[in-house]
């Protein structure tokens, strides 16, 4: 959303957990048992990975953003 109107920018494929990353340059999406790395900016996929079976509960990054936690239920 832009912050100063409201108007929906774009929409990405997932829904939660989310995690931005530190530096606010890279979203986290669960996208059912996928995990999709974005660009906070632009919104394109710079990746993804299938994490198995189990749906992803959480995502975290690791403070100097070069790792991503991704725990299941």
């Amino acid at each position: 959303l832009d912050a100063a109107t409201g108007r929906e920018l774009r929409r990405l494929p997932g829904r939660g957990p989310v995690a931005f990353s530190r530096d606010g340059t890279r979203l986290a999406v669960r996208d059912g048992t996928r995990v999709r790395i974005h660009s906070a900016g632009d919104g394109a996929e710079r990746g993804s990975i299938d994490v198995g079976a189990d749906p992803v509960a959480a995502l975290a990054w690791h403070p100097n953003g070069d790792r991503l936690a991704v725990a299941g239920t």
